[in-house]
């Protein structure tokens, strides 16, 4: 059977350092290197590819600069219950900020 292997960003998530014991040699074998703890190995037929990274894609993606805004006045359309029960609006300030860090002429590697 074919597998394959994932080193995770998070170095919790994996169960393995991209090593092996060999069935047939009882030795180690090494296909990837990476933290102890953050390697997995998934049968083949279960990793989802998912969908094709086109430039379309990238840009469904990203909020232009000049788009309405998500949170006008500092402050999302959603609240927030507090442990006295009351309701508290949720604040997200720099916006325009992540907007402006977030555009694609300005984005030079992407990492699957």
């Amino acid at each position: 059977e074919i597998y394959a292997g994932i080193a995770w960003d998070d170095v919790t998530r994996g169960k393995h350092d991209g090593s092996v014991i060999s069935k047939t040699t009882n030795e180690i074998v090494r296909h990837f290197k990476c933290g102890p703890t953050q390697g997995s190995f998934l049968k083949l037929h279960k990793v989802d590819c998912g969908v094709e990274l086109t430039p379309e894609l990238m840009r469904s993606k990203y909020v232009r600069p000049d788009a309405e805004l998500v949170a006008p006045g500092n402050l999302l359309a959603h609240s927030a219950r507090t442990a006295s029960g009351r309701e508290k609006p949720i604040e997200f300030f720099g916006e325009m900020k992540i907007r402006c860090r977030q555009q694609l002429e300005v984005v030079t590697e992407i990492t699957l």
